[in-house]
């Protein structure tokens, strides 16, 4: 039973004949909607309708979280790969950085030698004949 099915029968007149009657008829009518409206069947429908939508709602937004957990899901993944590919770049630059001091320090080293060798070889001459 629909309110506005109800409503439908009070559309015509519910006393037509005889004087006063009209004054009757709309009151009569305004109470049968007042009593429709109060009705326990119908109130039980509107709150049965009412939940049923929030449930639907309640449902949507749960999807929406869902298609949002696994964008999120995606996203954390390609973070991590993005992380790990980081991190091996990072070792391969330490490495090089650890290889390019020590090649550093190893060429100082030469030529702190080749310097004091230069320095030798000119107080002392080639042969290091003044140095005895």
């Amino acid at each position: 039973m629909s309110t506005s099915a109800d409503s439908e029968g009070l559309e015509e007149p519910l006393v037509s004949q005889g004087r006063g009657y009209r004054e009757f008829d709309t009151k009569l009518k305004e109470e049968a909607k007042a009593i429709m409206e109060n009705n326990k069947g119908q109130q039980i429908k509107n709150k049965i309708d009412e939940t049923k939508g929030m449930l639907i709602e309640n449902i949507d937004k749960v999807l929406q979280r869902h298609t949002s957990i696994e964008v999120i899901c995606r996203e954390t993944e390609s973070l991590r790969e993005t992380s790990a590919s980081f991190k091996g770049g990072a070792k391969n630059l330490r490495r090089r950085a650890i290889w390019n001091d020590v090649k550093c320090k190893l060429l100082m080293g030469v030529g702190v030698l080749v310097l004091i060798l230069i320095i030798l070889m000119w107080a002392c001459n080639p042969n290091f004949s003044k140095c005895h």
